[in-house]
């Protein structure tokens, strides 16, 4: 992967399960997500750090430096549909299950707020959206068809991103 990130067992099966989604017209069922290859989201991470890095260097993160935008052991795992930016898990190894934060520039404060997920929470949460048999993929169109506002609530975009 890269110096700055010290991947684990749970990342290397993400990309091993799911390596990205062709479109974002395949925003993953019940989400406003759209999984990120391997090569999209190192892709990502370098444009996002360059972007921070000159920022920084033109004085405007203050003290802070880059870590006010982005910081080096940030992997982006899944873009949005939506406002804000993509969710990105935490390769520091300095946890066994690292978190997954939601990027998001636009507070002012900090680059980024922690979610209470864990990259099996989102392959669990995709899992009984399907099952709820309210999505399917149609080859007709080439996307994902389903309404999210017949989700129980408790499966809706919010409850997974929000």
């Amino acid at each position: 992967m890269n110096a700055d990130l010290v991947p684990n067992d749970d990342i290397i099966e993400w990309f091993a399960w799911h390596d990205g989604s062709e479109s974002p017209r395949w925003a993953l069922p019940g989400s406003c997500l759209v999984a990120t290859s391997l090569a999209e989201s190192l892709g990502l991470r370098n444009e996002i750090w360059d972007v921070a890095t000159d920022l920084a260097a033109d004085g405007l993160t203050g003290d802070r430096g880059t870590d006010m935008f982005y910081r080096r052991e940030w992997l982006p795992i899944a873009s949005t549909t939506a406002s804000g930016g993509p969710l990105v898990v935490v390769l520091d190894g300095r946890r066994a299950e690292p978190p997954i934060l939601r990027v998001q520039w636009d507070n002012g404060e900090s680059a980024a707020w922690e979610t209470d997920l864990r990259l099996a929470d989102i392959v669990r949460h995709w899992t009984k959206v399907l099952q709820t048999g309210r999505y399917r993929f149609s080859v007709d169109v080439d996307m994902w068809v389903g309404n999210p506002r017949e989700l129980p609530p408790e499966l809706q975009i919010l409850a997974l991103v929000g």
